[in-house]
């Protein structure tokens, strides 16, 4: 809707101003345009900040007061810009109630008053007020549009189909290619319907059926002003009684798109073909108007509006703090879980100082248009603003940051961070460290956290051993439920949590979780490949480099009965240090012996898949979603005979407590060891051998373990050789194979395979080794989960300044006065100087 415009005194125009006007060649925002007017580009001042936001009216880019000279400098083309200023009105005083309602869900939305003037640039600035007398109709006209339409973030939300609960993007409606559509006389026309249910008569809210093209009302909607939508199904109920599910809404239908509901699939979808799904009923795409708003439209609009609840540290008046360092981070739907996150990782000076180097406000505008979808400007445009602390002042009425955009570009293409839905706090950290791992910066921030974990085997029947190392990011910590024991419960916190007198919970040490990591674990049933002796082996972590920063994760949570995860009820005894020291990997004794390295040793890993066909792969992955490690999933599918996952996990909830339940089980471990060291028959031809050797210029030793593992199939086995070239074992010396390759009848054969020899590998990134240090740590940082879901409740975190500690609850930064360490579900440690 067009603003009115604003009164003045008699002014004097510029004398050059027409002159511009027509110089800037000026055009109004297109349909599909995108105005950024919500906030600055560079920064996160709104509006409602001094000097309000200034929108180029050219690019129509917005940027605030603070960052225009910087704006124009790079865009010397850019001389009008629309001023958007924005007021609180005070509030009325509340009448006196009797009594508290707390079931109250009522939103009381602010007053706001709004200001617009023109901005010209050209040597000495001017500014005018909006009113066409005095700026001219064409510029009028480009502001008035200007105001009207659709901000950024609203248009990409549109175009896309995101919901603003799942933010995800509308799927095409199923069998849409196949939609039946009734032939029929009806005259449909494109305005002034009526619901035709007999009796209801509304005519708004209606919905077109594109089967059948009859118009029946839709349901009843709450809206953003707290009144609902009028609707009496009459559109649903129709659907159901004719299977014809698809419905457009009338007054929607505009720029080539309209609001689609498929009530089979119930949900909002698209129609690719909505064009020739009305045409059908003699109706013109382009001659609809929009005189309704969609589903998402009111949608935005109520959730824009609603106030998202926190919680504090119970029983304690908390103090705000202010400043740089203490910026919040505002809850915009189920965000908390990366608010908390965002906040730990910005304590990495290294991350700090890379993407600072990501960020300038010299930019042209096409350039800008593309920052706002680029991962890197927007986390270092969102760190920059954190770090500053213009977002953290004592009585501003404007504090915290809204990360809409960052959690937008942070989380494309992402199954579950591209939804608004609540995620995991660990998960978040892996993916965003991969993001920032593509982005191949020198030096990775994310080797701050990276360290070398070194797994030690041992065959116990000829003590003869293995290594294996890998690279991590989180130190992930089982609570093996036989060591945990109880403590009293103090009796301050007895009267808060109103628990008996006398009362105990379950708690456990975190250094004793850190001591199961790195202690032994016999593997029973396993037979030496050297002696062939069923002894047994022995396995152990332990830690080759110290991180600058060592993230432990504390796994909390377990199945319940119906299958769904439960936190663990119980402390974990967190120490402010931590010594690491005695958990280092030493390197090789001098008295030890490795194993050869023909022999393919398998090293048994909870998480590596069985490779035995007694274990359904597909039975234990589905089981392992309920929270049981992959050995004791693998137990209770070999256990069921493969009879499915539900015999599965219902023989795992009758065994959890089963002493061996997460250890390998000795039938599989003997399966995988046949598979791994058995050696390959020989039912394999020379000649065949020969031939795939000359094919894809492979060694005849390689050629005939490829057709030995494809039984002998030529393409199978060739492909078989490219996806597993470092699978295939070493090639015995002086073998039959070998030589038989250096014999003249071969050279033949042997020929085409310079020929076809393989292509080089692509090329490798720089080797990056990890930081490392002294194991001595300090706790720094926190998150804390709320709720039985690590996919559900609330997120937030504590940090510690020098000796200060801070609650980090969404936009809320206050002093903490009891740090709940002993209740964290990921502890951030940083190296002590």
């Amino acid at each position: 809707m067009a603003v009115a415009d604003t009164e003045s005194e008699p002014m004097e125009i510029p004398n050059d101003w027409e002159g511009l006007v027509n110089a800037a060649q000026l055009q109004a925002p297109s349909e599909n345009a995108l105005v950024f007017k919500d906030e600055c580009v560079f920064c996160f001042r709104t509006p409602f900040f001094d000097g309000g936001l200034c929108i180029c009216l050219k690019y129509f880019v917005g940027v605030c007061n603070f960052h225009l000279a910087d704006y124009t400098k790079a865009n010397p083309d850019t001389r009008f810009f629309l001023r958007i200023e924005k007021f609180k009105l005070p509030k009325d005083e509340p009448e006196p109630q009797d009594k508290v309602q707390k079931l109250c869900v009522k939103v009381e939305e602010d007053k706001t008053d709004e200001k617009y003037s023109i901005l010209a640039i050209d040597g000495n600035p001017s500014e005018l007020p909006l009113n066409e007398r005095l700026i001219g109709g064409l510029l009028y006209d480009v502001a008035q549009k200007t105001i009207c339409h659709h901000s950024a973030s609203i248009q990409e939300r549109l175009q896309q189909g995101a919901s603003e609960w799942d933010g995800g993007v509308l799927k095409i409606a199923d069998n849409i290619e196949n939609l039946v559509q009734l032939d029929t006389d009806k005259q449909i026309p494109y305005s002034g319907w009526e619901c035709e249910h007999p009796g209801c008569g509304l005519k708004e809210n209606l919905w077109l059926n594109l089967s059948d093209g009859s118009i029946k009302c839709g349901r009843s909607q709450y809206t953003a002003d707290g009144t609902t939508t009028k609707g009496n199904y009459h559109a649903q109920t129709h659907a159901n009684e004719t299977g014809f599910p698809l419905v457009v809404k009338l007054g929607t239908i505009h720029n080539g798109e309209g609001d689609v509901y498929s009530y089979t699939e119930q949900d909002t979808v698209r129609d690719p073909f909505l064009k020739e799904h009305l045409a059908h009923f003699g109706l013109d795409l382009n001659k609809f108007e929009k005189t309704e708003k969609s589903t998402f439209e009111m949608e935005m609009d109520l959730n824009q509006k609603w106030e998202w609840s926190r919680c504090c540290e119970d029983g304690v008046t908390l103090d705000n703090a202010y400043g740089p360092g203490f910026t919040g981070l505002i809850n915009i739907g189920s965000s908390c879980y990366m608010n908390s996150v965002i906040q730990c990782l910005a304590l990495n000076p290294t991350l700090l100082e890379a993407f600072r180097n990501k960020f300038s406000t010299e930019l042209k505008a096409s350039q800008i248009i593309e920052k706002h979808k680029d991962f890197s400007f927007q986390f270092a445009r969102l760190l920059n603003a954190m770090e500053g602390g213009e977002y953290a002042k004592k009585d501003f009425e404007f504090n915290g940051i809204k990360p809409t955009q960052f959690r937008k570009v942070a989380g494309e293409g992402h199954a579950e961070f591209s939804t608004a839905k609540q995620q995991d706090a660990e998960e978040y950290i892996r993916h965003i460290f991969n993001k920032i791992e593509e982005l191949t910066l020198i030096p990775n921030p994310t080797d701050h956290y990276r360290f070398k974990v070194v797994k030690r085997f041992e065959d116990v029947a000829s003590h003869k051993v293995r290594y294996q190392d890998n690279d991590e990011y989180i130190l992930s910590l089982s609570i093996p439920k036989d060591q945990l024991r109880d403590v009293p419960v103090p009796q301050e916190l007895e009267s808060i949590v109103q628990l008996p007198r006398n009362s105990t919970r379950k708690c456990i040490d975190l250094c004793q979780l850190i001591e199961n990591y790195s202690a032994q674990q016999f593997i029973d049933g396993f037979i030496s490949p050297i002696t062939n002796e069923e002894k047994g082996a022995v396995q152990q972590y332990r830690i080759a480099s110290f991180p600058d920063t060592l993230i432990i994760q504390i796994n909390r949570f377990e199945p319940d009965q119906n299958y769904q995860p439960k936190k663990l009820d119980l402390d974990v005894i967190v120490p402010d240090t931590l010594d690491l020291t005695p958990y280092r990997f030493e390197g090789q004794k001098p008295d030890e012996e490795l194993l050869p390295d023909s022999i393919k040793v398998p090293v048994i890993d909870t998480t590596a898949p069985a490779v035995d066909s007694q274990v359904n792969e597909n039975y234990v992955r589905e089981v392992m979603n309920l929270g049981f490690t992959r050995n004791a999933c693998e137990r209770a599918v070999f256990e069921t005979k493969n009879s499915g996952p539900d015999s599965a996990a219902e023989w795992l909830f009758a065994h959890a407590e089963d002493p061996n339940i997460n250890d390998p089980h000795p039938e599989l471990i003997k399966a995988r060891l046949r598979h791994s060291t058995a050696p390959a028959p020989s039912h394999v031809s020379e000649e065949k051998a020969q031939a795939l050797s000359g094919m894809i210029g492979a060694t005849l030793f390689q050629s005939k373990y490829a057709l030995e593992k494809t039984n002998g199939d030529m393409n199978a086995a060739a492909e078989w050789y490219f996806m597993n070239m470092d699978d295939i074992p070493p090639e015995p010396e002086n073998s039959e194979i070998n030589v038989a390759a250096e014999t003249p009848q071969n050279q033949e054969a042997a020929e085409p395979a310079a020929e076809t020899s393989n292509p080089p590998p692509p090329p490798q990134e720089p080797f990056r080794a990890p930081k490392d240090g002294p194991g001595h740590y300090q706790l720094r940082a926190f998150i804390t989960h709320i709720g039985v879901s690590p996919q559900s409740g609330h997120y937030i975190c504590h940090i510690r300044h020098a000796n200060t500690w801070y609650i980090y609850n969404d936009e809320k930064v206050a002093f903490s006065q009891n740090p709940p360490k002993n209740l964290g579900y990921i502890y951030f440690y940083e190296r002590t100087q």
